[in-house]
């Protein structure tokens, strides 16, 4: 459904400063949500409110925010609890509560640049004012600490000109956390909720598409982890047909540019991301041996004897994990004296079921899970938990499609 909604403040104006409204989507945030509040009530630039948008946690979040709320200005933090439509239904709710001039999405376990960022931004609209959109770089942050610069897209447009020509060749290279966009736009044109994870992307096309004015901010705003539910295998396919139907329903999709589009069955992506996030954690020195005896587990069953599976093996050979057996649809060589069954011949003997087969986990659990007396895990799923620690997508009515360890 397309959302209408009503905003609530005026718009206005100052000579100098324009307010800006800073908006956080979160559901059972309260392990990542302190940092991106402290990065917000930290700026040095004190014109703005902060609205968090939260879809009913049942953690600690709203206790946090609360907590939060002696360190800002008096009225700048603005909570809402409810129950959403999922991500992009709460953003449009949070957009109708927002007063000011221009607006901004920080994900909780994200936080701008530094202290100065409002500041930097504000002198820069200051500088060439008149935009619908000003946008910058991030910074990609790695769990042991490195960090890689993630230079936006070319696609400035000061004059608001017509670029579909140049849309249609043109990867965008935004993220939404360093973007500041006017509230008109918004208020012209509010996510699509008939979206499930590419909302923003048509967003991006029809500002773009409509001539908004968009200028190139020379310095990055944002800090963030990588994550999320588009990066998981099991949205891959629906990613690709998200980003197909955008294209042709804002008459984008050309046989030139069918290139740049994902496709449905094209995993290289997810299985290179989930390659790079699992080395990346092995030189932080963050095992999974480490994350399954924090978490208690001493023993399990591997799930799929491929890649990931071998990998999985060979990590926990040397530790005091035990891998009780290993369950595969083929037949296989035993893993260092460890027997190869098939599912139907398990027999429970483990704490924990961990998939391997990232791209069939739903229905490997669906159907595996009924006669299994522990929980069923995937691989990925333990990787983003280690990566962020009790990051959990959704809110209000979403679909669950995750098992955390931190749950069970």
């Amino acid at each position: 459904m397309h959302v209408s909604m009503s905003f609530a403040c005026k718009k206005y104006w100052r000579d100098i400063e324009m307010k800006f409204s800073i908006i956080t989507i979160c559901y059972n945030e309260e392990k990542r949500l302190q940092k991106t509040l402290e990065s917000v009530y930290r700026q040095t630039y004190s014109d703005y409110e902060h609205i968090i948008q939260d879809g009913g946690s049942l953690d600690r979040t709203l206790e946090i925010v609360s907590r939060a709320s002696v360190f800002y200005p008096k009225n700048h933090l603005k909570m809402y609890s409810e129950k959403d439509g999922g991500v992009y239904d709460a953003m449009n709710r949070a957009l109708s509560r927002a007063c000011g001039d221009y607006i901004c999405f920080i994900n909780s376990g994200d936080f701008f640049m530094d202290q100065h960022t409002l500041q930097d931004v504000a002198d820069r609209i200051e500088a060439t004012p008149g935009m619908d959109w000003y946008y910058g770089s991030s910074i990609v942050i790695f769990p042991n600490g490195d960090e890689y610069l993630q230079i936006a897209g070319s696609i400035e447009n000061p004059q608001g000109k017509d670029i579909s020509g140049q849309l249609k060749r043109e990867r965008l290279g935004l993220i939404h956390q360093s973007i500041f966009a006017d509230k008109d736009c918004f208020r012209q044109n509010l996510f699509d909720t008939t979206y499930r994870l590419r909302a923003e992307l048509k967003w991006y096309y029809k500002c773009l598409l409509m001539k908004k004015k968009v200028k190139r901010l020379d310095f990055p705003v944002c800090r963030y982890t990588l994550g999320g539910l588009s990066e998981r295998a099991d949205s891959v396919a629906l990613n690709a047909r998200e980003t197909r139907k955008i294209f042709e329903e804002l008459h984008l999709l050309t046989a030139e540019n069918r290139s740049m589009l994902p496709e449905e069955k094209d995993y290289s992506a997810c299985y290179t991301g989930i390659y790079n996030q699992w080395l990346a954690l092995r030189q932080a020195g963050l095992s999974v041996s480490d994350y399954l005896r924090r978490k208690g587990v001493k023993k399990i069953a591997v799930y799929g004897y491929a890649e990931f599976g071998t990998h999985l093996l060979n990590e926990l050979k040397n530790s005091d994990i035990k891998v009780s057996c290993i369950i595969d649809r083929q037949d296989k060589f035993a893993f260092a004296g460890i027997e190869v069954i098939k599912p139907s011949e398990y027999r429970g003997n483990a704490d924990l079921v961990i998939v391997t087969s990232v791209l069939h986990f739903k229905e490997i659990r669906d159907e595996f899970a009924k006669g299994c007396d522990c929980p069923v895990v995937s691989i990925e799923d333990i990787l983003e938990d280690m990566w962020n620690p009790g990051m959990e997508d959704g809110g209000g009515d979403y679909e669950e499609t995750t098992v955390y360890l931190s749950d069970l």
